[in-house]
């Protein structure tokens, strides 16, 4: 069964490649509200196989202080699509983010497979980094943070 594009696919194909429309943001997790609207932690979005392409310095808004704070914006690809991930570039204590420090590690081009883990027992979580050689997995590169923090994923 080959999967045929729709038309809004297309037209958004055209659109990025035109530089009129935002690359979509990348979501290793997503919020989990209960039948109430209350925030109930997060849930992963499975494993994501992505290729690393860029990455640049920006402003993003801090998910809990809804302050401006320095990050860093992540280019992939995934699946032929064009997808963005942001991060703090300092965590909590001001130190380098673990996630900016694994990234620098990574060469651009490589493909790596990125996936929101929850630690059992807690509320924390973190972002696995597995570098792959010929398809198989060289190493995984554990990110540990709290659940909170991957609720901005959402925030340019």
């Amino acid at each position: 069964m080959s999967e045929e594009k729709t038309v809004s696919q297309q037209l958004l194909e055209k659109a990025t490649k035109e530089g009129k429309a935002s690359v979509p943001f990348l979501r290793l997790a997503i919020q989990v509200k209960d039948d109430d609207g209350k925030k109930k932690g997060v849930k992963g979005t499975g494993k994501h196989i992505v290729k690393f392409i860029s990455d640049k310095a920006v402003e993003i808004e801090n998910y809990k202080t809804k302050e401006k704070e320095k990050g860093v914006e992540y280019l992939f690809e995934e699946d032929g699509q064009q997808k963005r991930y942001q991060n703090p570039i300092y965590n909590e204590n001001g130190e380098l983010h673990y996630f900016v420090a694994r990234m620098a590690e990574v060469q651009k081009g490589e493909t790596i497979t990125l996936e929101y883990k929850k630690i059992e027992g807690s509320f924390k979580g973190y972002n696995s980094v597995e570098r792959t050689v010929g398809g198989e997995v060289k190493e995984e590169i554990p990110v540990i943070q709290q659940d909170e923090e991957e609720i901005n994923l959402d925030i340019p």
